[in-house]
């Protein structure tokens, strides 16, 4: 498991709660980013996937851990 660097959590939480997002650099690394992509087929590897036009949230889908 990837170990997070040393950020200022009360810069991100700020962030997350006035953007409703925080950028994280470096948090994974290539070769996790690579994982992530190619476990992306594995079916198993998700509890649900949403496909977002079925709900008219425009195009795309995402998944669930």
């Amino acid at each position: 498991m990837p170990i997070l660097p040393n950020y200022d959590w009360s810069a991100v939480t700020r962030q997350l709660l006035e953007t409703g997002y925080a950028l994280l650099p470096n948090a994974l690394t290539p070769v996790d980013c690579a994982g992530l992509i190619t476990g992306y087929e594995d079916e198993s590897a998700f509890r649900k996937t949403i496909n977002m036009a079925q709900h008219r949230f425009g195009l795309g889908e995402y998944k669930y851990f």
